[in-house]
């Protein structure tokens, strides 16, 4: 099953990094979107990875540890979307 993760981060100078790792341990990056909400820019990093987990709360669980062990301090929320 592929799992599309949507990683929400104001802070458009740490994108570079934060795909360039991600991709190191099996994430595909997929695309980059800029929305405006509510008065504020919001950059949404969207990857796809292959997963058998089918719980989505431990699959956001072990994803946010992931990032919290490659990049220390990344403060983002984290929006899971699946695909069969």
């Amino acid at each position: 099953m592929n799992t599309d993760i949507h990683i929400i981060s104001n802070q458009p100078e740490k994108h570079l990094e934060i795909i360039s790792k991600l991709e190191e341990i099996g994430y595909l990056f997929l695309d980059k979107e800029y929305k405006k909400v509510s008065n504020e820019d919001q950059y949404i990093l969207i990857f796809s990875r292959k997963t058998s987990e089918r719980n989505l709360d431990t699959l956001k669980e072990n994803i946010q540890g992931e990032l919290n062990n490659i990049i220390p301090n990344l403060y983002s929320d984290i929006e899971i979307k699946v695909s069969y």
